[in-house]
């Protein structure tokens, strides 16, 4: 059967449609995490926990991966997240950008979390370094410090991040939007963010506060947990990460969010 000028174009045109589908570059994720200890408390006696997490972005062909505009984690609604308590009267975005100390004295009694995290624009790369702060008992301060990589270290931004709350079964989420800053530092510079490493959440301090004793309330001094756990269903907690990312001149077509769900063993 002769082809004609028409058919040989169409062939011509899904050849190079199909053969640009088998190039495209594929953007993975993966995420472990653990809520520790085990042993869970109870809703009457809660019981502290720290939350560890690593996370990693990349290609399928190395190249630089969409840059990430926003980080999800999501904890198990059996975990109490206490935000209000560690709050401390000073510790504000503003003094963090003001000074650029990330372990600003004025926020010491109120860091809750830590984590150090890499970024890559094309084939270099780029190390920070991460402070959580409670600010008020519906938002976290996030704190990001350049320790090395292209231009080090003149990046520095903190910023405000909202406690969501997730469907069951998970419950409080930090829901961590990158500001425009750390996406864009530089006019035509876009790192992408490649890898969560040592991610740290959970603290205990003293406090004095009003608390119901034998059923009066009296002011003592108290330990409060940033998190706290109340129970353990079919012997597991669930945890949550999600990457959302941003349409950059790099990367004009990101893709789709993706999303990681990881359980931590307990028991009662």
């Amino acid at each position: 059967m002769r082809k004609t000028p028409l058919m040989a174009a169409v062939a011509l045109a899904a050849w190079f449609a199909l053969a640009g589908i088998a190039q495209a570059t594929v953007t993975t994720s993966t995420f472990t995490a653990s809520l520790t200890p085990g042993k869970t408390g109870t809703s009457k006696a809660p019981k502290n926990v720290t939350f560890k997490a690593n996370a990693t972005i990349q290609t399928d062909d190395g190249s630089q991966p969409p840059q990430a505009s926003v980080i999800g984690l999501g904890l198990d609604r059996s975990i109490l997240v206490n935000s209000k308590d560690f709050a401390v009267k000073g510790c504000t975005a503003a003094k963090l950008n003001s000074s650029k100390n990330i372990d600003d004295p004025a926020c010491s009694k109120a860091k809750i979390g830590r984590s150090t995290s890499t970024a890559k624009v094309d084939q270099s790369s780029l190390i920070f370094d991460t402070r959580l702060y409670a600010l008020s008992a519906t938002k976290i301060l996030v704190a990001v410090k350049q320790t090395s990589g292209i231009g080090c270290c003149g990046v520095f931004q903190a910023f405000e991040s909202p406690i969501v709350s997730l469907p069951k079964p998970f419950g409080k989420a930090f829901n961590i939007t990158i500001p425009p800053p750390l996406r864009q530092p530089l006019p035509g510079f876009y790192p992408s963010l490649t890898a969560l490493n040592n991610v740290s959440i959970g603290a205990t301090k003293r406090v004095r506060k009003r608390v119901k004793v034998k059923g009066k309330f009296v002011t003592k001094t108290v330990t409060v947990r940033f998190l706290s756990s109340t129970g353990c269903a079919k012997s597991k907690w669930s945890i949550r990460n999600v990457f959302r990312f941003n349409s950059t001149p790099k990367t004009p077509n990101p893709g789709p969010d993706l999303t990681k769900d990881t359980f931590s063993a307990c028991r009662k």
